[in-house]
């Protein structure tokens, strides 16, 4: 049977009081298993961004119960969850948030270099896993790079300590669909392979047919899970 990744139960989120309220969440539940592709869609304004900010503990949610991994995020502190996105979570951003100074084989070790690794061990590693994912530009600065070659070094970043889960924020809505096909192959497959889970949020409806599962959010509930 397949691990347990991501538990929601009634998650719930508010912001802001009395007349400036505004409820995000109205009670989400879900469950997320590990080898699975999971999407999450829907309109804009539907929750999407807040769950999985919640799911990543960048937010905490207002009620409810969210675990990640078996941990009850909600009873962590800052610092505590800041450890735990650092070593279980990876993160592939819209924006692909790669630093221009940096080559991508640098850019993909920065979460080693953080943890103090060694810079030569974390360079291999890195070189590694953009192998992996058909990016063999290693000394190449993301200015030099096409928009399907960064979101690669992205996705290799986000793979460089292993995690169990990857959260990926429309990784595909800035391509073609050739591109953005190719781009969705390689998370499933790393997903199989990995025995990890990866959670895309997305617009895009090129790409649902790669989904194992597929949540559709509306007014911050979720309406239907589809296989």
């Amino acid at each position: 049977m397949s691990e347990l990744i991501v538990s929601c139960k009634n998650i719930q989120k508010i912001y802001g009081k009395g007349k400036t309220e505004v409820c995000a969440l109205r009670g989400v539940d879900l469950q997320i298993f590990e080898n699975e592709l999971f999407m999450i869609a829907g309109p804009s304004g539907s929750g999407k961004t807040t769950l999985i900010s919640i799911i990543s503990t960048l937010l905490s949610p207002t009620g409810g119960e969210c675990t990640v991994l078996g941990n009850d995020i909600s009873k962590m502190d800052d610092s505590q969850k800041d450890e735990f996105r650092l070593n279980n979570i990876g993160f592939v951003f819209q924006a692909f948030n790669l630093l221009p100074p940096l080559s991508a084989q640098e850019n993909v070790a920065v979460p080693l270099l953080i943890q103090k690794r060694k810079r030569e061990t974390s360079l291999e590693k890195s070189r590694s896993i953009l192998k992996e994912v058909y990016m063999e530009r290693f000394h190449a600065l993301p200015s030099e790079l096409s928009g399907g070659e960064k979101q690669r070094v992205a996705i290799a970043r986000a793979l460089i300590n292993e995690p169990k889960l990857i959260i990926c924020d429309e990784p595909t809505s800035n391509f073609d669909s050739k591109t953005g096909k190719k781009v969705i192959e390689i998370l499933k497959d790393l997903a199989k392979r990995e025995k990890s889970c990866v959670i895309v949020v997305t617009h895009d409806n090129r790409i649902f047919e790669y989904a194992d599962r597929i949540a559709y959010l509306e007014d911050g509930v979720v309406k239907r899970v589809e296989r």
